[in-house]
């Protein structure tokens, strides 16, 4: 389980997959 933190910076590809998931 990840959570969702905007101050962590993440690989910004990570974050993509994350969001694709997430939709």
């Amino acid at each position: 389980v990840m959570e969702v933190r905007p101050k962590i910076k993440w690989d910004k590809g990570k974050a993509v997959e994350f969001f694709i998931e997430t939709l």
